[in-house]
């Protein structure tokens, strides 16, 4: 009796640790197979410092496409702060709004203008629900004094909440390349770190669904990945959730800017129905990739990148959505393509530095030090 009994020990023992190797084993497949999952962001774990606080009101200032003055061309210009006019035009706006930037941090918001869709034959009777979508921006000037830049969606003129964030970017044309990238923050939408108080400026895109059948979307920026002394990191967005926009910053600290911040793509996973985040850099450090994750309900999206490339010699990509196939822009990046599958250190080749990205009236614009700079725009529709 007793041998039996130590036998039946001595097959549960060894049963037991066959089972628990295939536990491991099963695990660390899974952690290799899905490379970099995104993280839940622990509340505690946000990248806005205390001190980075500005206590200032963060106000709205709405404008519509018609207000803008004749002489400003929205085919012409790349950036909605460098030009002169453009910089007059807000000065306006901000006096005759009542506001001033000793008391408030401004953001500007514009509607995109209204395209009429030219549906495919196939969906044309089947269509009960659009994207529209919006730009919402600033710079140094339109909150002068913050340390870090700040945007959150919402339309004053119309109080509609229905506006969500889908996109980010952040644009440093001063610095030699030296940037932080830019970041979504729980209760802040969009932000950047100014490494000074001259120049930066950030856009975001601001969207929603006019539905006959109660669609929405809702998005969210709570998962995350972060390494340190690496050069690439990957986040992907949950099951049943789709990546409309993508962020990245370089660094947890102030003091940390760099200028082989290579940028921030949409990616979609092989073989599978998941889409999320690749970022690189070009020297070995820290990186933080979050995905704007959009859930819709009672209908469908389906997104897509479009990539503008440079002309030889020139140092600005531009790119759009297919507005007339109902696509609309949902975010913008500026990356140096033929870095961002480089991700051993000793083995990266130098094709120039990425100033980022502006969003434009709609328009996807990125900047660099040379032609390999790339504009990625992520173009998303609702579909039957």
């Amino acid at each position: 009796t007793d041998k039996n009994g130590a036998n039946k020990w001595y097959r549960f023992i060894k049963y037991s640790s066959i089972l628990l190797i295939l536990i491991i084993c099963g695990v660390v497949f899974y952690q290799m197979y899905n490379a970099n999952p995104a993280q839940s962001m622990p509340q505690n774990n946000a990248l806005m410092q205390e001190n980075e606080i500005d206590d200032r009101e963060l106000v709205t200032i709405e404008y519509d496409m018609d207000e803008l003055p004749p002489s400003i061309s929205t085919a012409d210009i790349t950036s909605l702060h460098d030009n002169d006019e453009m910089k007059q035009f807000h000065q306006e706006l901000i006096s005759k709004s009542g506001y001033n930037t000793d008391d408030y941090k401004i953001q500007f918001f514009v509607m995109d203008k209204e395209e009429e869709a030219e549906a495919d034959d196939i969906e044309a009777d089947t269509i009960t629900s659009a994207l529209k979508c919006g730009t919402m921006y600033t710079d140094s000037n339109a909150q002068s004094g913050s340390y870090a830049l700040q945007l959150k969606c919402r339309a004053r003129r119309s109080g509609d909440s229905a506006f969500k964030i889908t996109g980010c970017v952040a644009y440093d044309p001063d610095n030699g390349g030296k940037r932080w990238g830019e970041s979504g923050d729980y209760n802040i939408d969009c932000y950047t770190r100014q490494l000074n108080d001259q120049s930066t400026q950030l856009s975001g895109r601001c969207c929603k669904i006019e539905s006959t059948t109660s669609a929405s979307i809702s998005t969210n920026y709570h998962y995350y990945n972060s390494v340190s002394n690496q050069e690439c990191v990957k986040s992907i967005c949950p099951s049943g959730q789709i990546a409309v926009g993508c962020t990245s910053t370089v660094s947890d600290r102030s003091s940390e800017h760099t200028a082989a911040f290579s940028g921030v793509e949409r990616v979609i996973r092989p073989n599978q129905d998941r889409s999320g985040c690749f970022a690189q850099r070009g020297d070995p450090g820290y990186l933080w990739a979050v995905p704007y994750c959009a859930t819709v309900t009672n209908a469908n999206l389906k997104c897509k990148m479009v990539e503008g490339t440079a002309f030889a010699g020139q140092t600005i990509a531009h790119s759009r959505c297919e507005v007339k196939k109902g696509f609309q822009l949902t975010d913008c990046n500026g990356i140096i393509k033929d870095e961002m599958d480089q991700c051993t250190a000793g083995s990266i080749m130098d094709y120039g530095i990425s100033y980022g990205a502006n969003i434009v009236y709609g328009r996807c614009v990125a900047f660099g030090s040379s032609d390999a700079i790339v504009a990625q725009a992520t173009c998303c529709k609702v579909a039957p």
